[in-house]
């Protein structure tokens, strides 16, 4: 889990988690309190506004998406917060470090309401292709904002690519 692997690598931050899906988030709490990480969890999905979203639950619980999957049977209505509020909600004025794996919404969240992007000092996380957004698309996004970004794992026709980069300037 990414919160528990970041709060070893930074100790001393202050961690906001955002979770959508209600299978997720007990696991999530539990681990947060298990390893005493000073985070706060955020029942909710990350979009470019507020408001309501189907997450369509996957077999798989870390490929749940807010885009229709192939052999999903349940969707869940869940509420959407933007980046913007989480970091008032948390006192914050710029994010030292950025995890985003939102499952197919990284189109919405990077290209909508996305002048928070100028207060991100490092960046890390996937994209997701089959959700229309390609990875030269996000590339192209990022570097309006000062990103330079690194390849993790190339993207494929079926698979986004796993990114990294920091803002220069």
């Amino acid at each position: 889990m990414a919160t528990v692997y970041l709060s070893r690598l930074f100790p001393q931050a202050e961690i906001a988690c955002v979770e959508p899906s209600p299978h997720n988030i007990p696991l999530l709490k539990r681990a947060v309190a298990l390893n005493g990480i000073r985070a706060r969890v955020f029942e909710a999905a990350v979009g470019a506004e507020s408001g309501t979203v189907d997450l369509y639950i996957a077999a798989h619980p870390e490929c749940n998406s807010v885009y229709p999957l192939e052999g999903s049977s349940t969707v869940v209505p869940v509420p959407v917060i933007p980046v913007r509020q989480i970091m008032s909600e948390m006192g914050w004025d710029t994010i030292d470090v950025l995890k985003i794996d939102i499952e197919g919404a990284e189109k919405d969240v990077l290209r909508r309401n996305n002048g928070w992007l100028r207060n991100v000092r490092v960046i890390t996380g996937e994209s997701h292709v089959n959700a229309g957004y390609p990875y030269a698309d996000l590339q192209a996004d990022l570097r309006a904002f000062g990103f330079a970004l690194e390849t993790v794992i190339p993207e494929t026709a079926a698979y986004g690519a796993s990114f990294r980069g920091a803002r220069q300037g």
